[in-house]
């Protein structure tokens, strides 16, 4: 019994380590992938527009008047730009 189990598994690996041969040896040439396709624009909520217009004026923390001026004209222009589309 444990002979057989032995040899059936020395077949199997024998015929495995052949057809691992034939597959190193294959000279078909692989497909190529898809041309991945541009993904469509992605729209943004009024949240999300936002929060991108407040964290690029990170930089103008001192005066929070001219800093919400600034965002407000982001976030009025970025609207727009997603009406657009």
């Amino acid at each position: 019994m444990a002979g057989q189990k032995i040899a059936a598994c020395l077949f199997l690996l024998g015929m495995l380590t052949a057809l691992s041969g034939c597959a190193a040896d294959s000279t078909a040439t692989p497909l190529a992938p898809a041309p991945a396709a541009e993904p469509a624009p992605q729209r943004l909520t009024a949240t999300q527009i936002n929060e991108q217009c407040w964290m690029e004026n990170e930089a103008n923390k001192g005066d929070i008047d001219r800093r919400m001026k600034i965002v407000n004209k982001c976030i009025d222009a970025k609207t727009k730009e997603q009406q657009r589309r």
